[in-house]
């Protein structure tokens, strides 16, 4: 009774919480609604509740299931003849996401390792998933990867309309979480400016639309993504494949990267 009560306490909580973030209109509202909730918990009593270690590895199975269902032969088929442009475009956000984190880093005095997670921008996620494995703050990489993902799903579909105006006519945390609020959320909006960039990059070497290509490159958000590409006219198709290859190239790559990055902050 005593392990289920504060678990059971949660659960209403994060119902309360999500219902009204739900009312409101936030999308995903139940995972932002867990992601408040949690970060308050950890907050008001820090160590108070722990996750059994075979539950945090059936989850862990569960989402590497559903990561990998993204991936369909039709998307693929999507990409056969711009592949390479696609795969820069998927190497450059990591770069991209890589160096802003270090800038927080060193300007926050944030660990690397956490900051390298918590920004790159894909695979929310496994990425929070893997971050207490690899050494880092699994609450502030959950704080700063769902901090993009919902700047990324209140923007796009306001950028989509000012941008594109003629689409859709056819169809321990406490003592380092607000000093970080500020870069992060700086860092969020230039890795945003910086995907832009490379969406800019894909239309200059292959023969998709701006709209297209500033969908499939944006760091995250991918539900909200398609729904408002389905909503503008867009290639959906295009879209889903180029952010699903992305999503593999950080929950692939990021780990090792961040593992050289903590060998090379101790030397």
């Amino acid at each position: 009774m005593r392990f289920a009560a504060p678990w059971a306490l949660l659960g209403a909580a994060v119902l309360l919480v999500g219902g009204g973030l739900d009312m409101l209109g936030v999308p995903s509202a139940l995972l932002f609604g867990s992601l408040l909730v949690g970060l308050g918990f950890a907050l008001a009593a820090p160590g108070r509740i722990e996750l059994p270690a075979r539950t945090f590895t059936a989850a862990q199975a569960v989402l590497g299931i559903v990561l990998g269902a993204y991936l369909e032969s039709s998307s693929l088929e999507a990409l056969a003849s711009d592949w390479l442009p696609v795969a820069l475009v998927a190497a450059g956000t990591l770069a991209i996401s890589l160096a802003a984190s270090q800038l927080v880093a060193r300007f926050t005095g944030l660990d690397p390792v956490t900051a390298a997670l918590g920004l790159v921008a894909g695979g929310a996620s496994g990425i929070v998933s893997m971050a207490d494995e690899l050494g880092a703050d699994a609450r502030l990489v959950a704080f700063m990867q769902y901090a993009r993902v919902l700047i990324v799903v209140l923007a796009t579909p306001l950028i989509v309309v000012v941008a594109f105006p003629g689409a859709g006519d056819g169809g321990p945390v406490a003592p380092e979480l607000g000093r970080l609020a500020l870069p992060v959320l700086a860092a969020i909006l230039g890795l945003m400016a910086a995907c832009f960039g490379l969406a800019a990059a894909l239309v200059a070497t292959t023969s998709v639309s701006l709209l297209d290509a500033y969908l499939a490159t944006t760091p995250g958000g991918l539900y909200a993504v398609l729904a408002v590409g389905f909503g503008a006219g867009a290639d959906t198709t295009f879209v889903l494949a180029v952010q699903t290859l992305r999503v593999f190239v950080m929950i692939l790559v990021a780990p090792p990267m961040a593992r050289a990055i903590a060998r090379s902050s101790l030397r």
